[in-house]
């Protein structure tokens, strides 16, 4: 299962037709509410980290998904902090292209740390 787009939305769109699921069915197997599961998806929400976990737990997971999803949960993480810096300093960059510098120097292989903390 090759996933190109890296929205939150389209993967768990994915993951859930790949699985033959309704979104009813995955907020089953989540134990979320169906409007919650749909606010992730549609970017309204934050992923949280037992979310992952969750995923992890539920679903078979391929290590480029799985990359996909934490890069979503950090780039979140990332863009909120960095947002509540920028209004604290009243200065402003490009959040979006300082996130990928970022992720490419130092939060690339941050992935797999944060699915094997959330294993535990």
């Amino acid at each position: 299962m090759e996933i190109k787009d890296n929205s939150i939305k389209t993967i768990l769109k994915i993951i859930r037709v790949y699985n033959s699921e309704r979104l009813k069915d995955m907020a089953s197997k989540l134990k979320i509410s169906i409007p919650y599961l749909s606010s992730i998806e549609n970017g309204k929400r934050n992923i949280p980290k037992w979310f992952l976990e969750r995923m992890n737990k539920n679903y078979i997971l391929e290590d480029e998904t799985k990359e996909k999803l934490a890069r979503e949960f950090i780039k979140e993480a990332y863009i909120k902090n960095t947002r509540e810096l920028q209004k604290t300093l009243g200065i402003s960059w490009d959040i979006e292209a300082s996130f990928q510098e970022a992720f490419e120097k130092s939060f690339k292989n941050d992935w797999r740390s944060l699915f094997k903390e959330v294993k535990e």
